[in-house]
């Protein structure tokens, strides 16, 4: 999971930190788009994403009301139903979360948005 675009460092440090940095990102970018963009209105964001960017925008829903409207598509809600059901491998989540539902669920109540 996480952006090709991110430097190796960023993606090795992924697992178990997700929506830590990357959401810091994300809202210092609409910060400046709304301070340098006279055209992006402050009061009428939206966001949207799909497989990461789904659960990017599940957890930025949760965490601020700074968006108006989201569409979430394809992405993971609750890391415990997800654990298991992923295309990726059945023990996908177990590398995303540094174990599994039964062995760590405050972790992965704590990451799921």
């Amino acid at each position: 999971m996480g952006s090709g675009g991110y430097t190796e460092d960023f993606q090795a440090n992924l697992p178990g930190h997700y929506g830590e940095q990357d959401y810091a990102d994300i809202m210092e970018a609409c910060d400046y788009c709304i301070k340098n963009y006279p055209w992006v209105d402050g009061e009428r964001l939206a966001c949207l994403g799909g497989s990461y960017g789904g659960y990017m925008t599940n957890w930025i829903v949760t965490h601020t009301t700074r968006f108006k409207a989201a569409v979430t598509m394809r992405s993971i809600s609750n890391w415990i139903s997800f654990f298991g059901t992923s295309d990726i491998g059945w023990t996908f989540g177990k590398r995303e979360m540094m174990g599994t539902p039964w062995d760590n669920e405050e972790e992965f109540m704590q990451r799921a948005p």
